[in-house]
């Protein structure tokens, strides 16, 4: 059980985030949502730190999905069964991260909200090893996230820090483009 006042993180290395990021890119079509799956294992750092190391990923093609737009993302059910049988029934840990569009960072909406609490419970009473839900949203570049962690009754969440790297290291912002600084 995750105690609340834990560091939680999520370390994906980065050749497996390169090849995640631009899977993810090269799927999403005109301004749909996308999703795709990390599965992880979890490393007790210390009595208050807790790290997400994924050891595999999945981005589900077109004919994975019974429903995709702009506001909506439906998987068929046996890629789900799939998903399941594959890597939760195996004791993984699931990272669900999905996209919303617009370039600006993105917040996670009362639908998302309602969903992965849902799931949470799901996997809880569902699965014997009690699977933990991490949960990413991304704006549609893929550059700005949110993460997240549900607990196991699926009623309360704590933030989980996103490294693209195998340490605690945060990007450094991209400059701005010549044009865009001259005159400010």
């Amino acid at each position: 059980m995750i105690q609340k006042s834990s560091k939680i993180s999520l370390h994906i290395p980065p050749l497996m985030w390169g090849q995640f990021r631009q899977m993810m890119l090269k799927t999403k079509t005109a301004g749909e949502e996308i999703i795709g799956f990390f599965f992880c294992k979890h490393h007790q750092i210390s009595e208050n730190q807790l790290r997400y190391f994924p050891q595999t990923w999945m981005v589900p093609t077109e004919s994975c999905y019974e429903e995709q737009s702009t506001t909506r993302l439906v998987l068929k059910q046996e890629f789900h069964l799939y998903l399941l049988q594959t890597y939760l029934e195996k004791g993984f840990d699931i990272v669900h991260i999905h996209t919303h569009p617009g370039l600006d960072t993105p917040c996670f909406s009362t639908v998302d909200d309602r969903h992965e609490s849902e799931y949470a419970k799901f996997l809880t009473t569902n699965f014997e090893n009690q699977p933990q839900l991490i949960s990413g949203i991304f704006n549609e570049s893929l550059q700005k996230p949110k993460f997240r962690i549900w607990n196991q009754l699926g009623n309360s969440f704590q933030a989980v820090e996103f490294y693209p790297s195998w340490f605690e290291r945060r990007q450094k912002a991209s400059p701005l483009p010549p044009f865009e600084r001259e005159g400010r």
